[in-house]
């Protein structure tokens, strides 16, 4: 496994994602993004304090945190 200081002054590595020109220099956002954006089982967190509809858990916890 490359570390991601592994990859300083190096040719960086890239992930294309399948679906949509973004390109991710880690396979782990990558994975997120499609998860996020491509699922078939888009599914939203809400919100409980203004009702706001997010589509990562770690989005909403963070937002728990900075309210």
């Amino acid at each position: 496994m490359i570390g991601i200081h592994d990859l300083r002054g190096k040719e960086s590595l890239s992930f294309t994602c399948p679906h949509c020109p973004n390109v991710f220099t880690r396979n782990v956002i990558l994975n997120r993004h499609f998860g996020s954006v491509h699922s078939a089982t888009n599914t939203t967190e809400t919100c409980t304090l203004c009702d706001l509809q997010l589509k990562r858990v770690d989005s909403l916890k963070i937002r728990r945190r900075e309210n």
